[in-house]
């Protein structure tokens, strides 16, 4: 299973890190029928007792990778960009959309955003929380699939004690730091909703050397799989309305 969770992750990564950021929202509006404002964010609205999914898809380099140029070892189970000179891999965030879409045909009936120019002080998740404030408190939680390393959440200050001990229960083996900045520490307080970031085994990020651990990202996907395999009934607020 693991093998073939692995496999899937390195075709779907290949799929989405040659595309433009225009592009990949333009192929989530047209497969999955998502919401596209202009250049900004591309949204699908999902069960209200699952996690809202949340990934970029920008990256810091001026431009992405051909596919040639994506080369995956078998022995070291690693993807890295041949020959890197300015522009690295961008698994930083296209990982993390490869990841939703794979997700996706699982459970089709999850709610999803990817923005866009997060790299950019966070300019997509900005305009979708003003456009989409109402439409964002239909979900529980925030689950962002963009922060490097492996088998821990990041949080930026938007979690409750409830939230934290709901994460422990479901997921024992992860533990819990403390970020700095993406989407969700724009959303989050706006909308009233606890949110974390997920490790999804990209390494080295805004770097030419940036690559992936595939293992680290099965992890990943197996944890994201395990959440949303358990509804919640009541949304996780920051605070009391």
């Amino acid at each position: 299973m693991a093998r073939d969770v692995a496999e899937l992750i390195v075709q779907e990564f290949r799929k989405w890190a040659v595309m433009s950021p225009i592009d990949i929202l333009g192929e989530f509006r047209d497969q999955y029928g998502a919401q596209v404002c202009e250049f900004y964010y591309a949204y699908h609205q999902g069960d209200a007792q699952l996690p809202l999914l949340v990934a970029h898809v920008d990256t810091v380099f001026s431009d992405q990778p051909s596919d040639d140029e994506i080369l995956y070892d078998p022995e070291t189970k690693e993807i890295h960009r041949l020959e890197p000179k300015n522009d690295g891999l961008g698994a930083d965030d296209r990982l993390g959309v490869a990841l939703v879409s794979l997700l996706l045909r699982e459970f089709p009936n999850v709610g999803f955003l990817l923005t866009n120019y997060e790299e950019q002080g966070q300019i997509g998740a900005k305009v979708a929380v003003q456009n989409l404030a109402y439409e964002l408190q239909h979900y529980p939680y925030l689950l962002q699939l963009d922060r490097q390393r492996s088998k821990h959440f990041a949080h930026y200050g938007h979690i409750t004690k409830n939230f934290v001990n709901f994460l422990a229960d479901q997921l024992p083996e992860w533990c819990l730091l403390k970020g700095l900045r993406t989407d969700i520490t724009v959303i989050c307080p706006e909308i009233n909703r606890c949110g974390v970031n997920i490790a999804i085994g990209y390494y080295a990020p805004h770097q030419p050397d940036e690559f992936i651990r595939v293992d680290d990202a099965v992890l990943a996907y197996q944890a994201v799989r395990k959440l949303l395999q358990h509804p919640v009934d009541e949304p996780f607020k920051l605070r009391e309305e």
